[in-house]
């Protein structure tokens, strides 16, 4: 249902004009660029939470690589 968030949902976006990340930095996502929002329901401690999102960017990063497409990550 509209405005309910559930376990695997990806919410993406063309650009993001308003981004916050670790450390309340301010980024922004232009158009071309691969902005989204994986939606889980882990009970993992929260120290580990930086490091779930780290690899699966490397990860994610990596399989487009794959499909010959440069990748920069850029990791806020």
């Amino acid at each position: 249902s509209q405005g309910k968030l559930h376990d695997g949902m990806v919410i993406t976006t063309d650009n993001q004009l308003k981004g916050q990340g670790r450390y309340n930095r301010n980024w922004v996502s232009v158009k071309g660029d691969i902005a989204c929002t994986l939606v889980l329901n882990l009970t993992i401690k929260l120290e580990h939470l930086t490091q779930i999102s780290y690899v699966a960017a490397l990860a994610v990063g990596k399989l487009i690589e794959s499909l010959a497409a440069k990748v920069n990550i850029q990791y806020k």
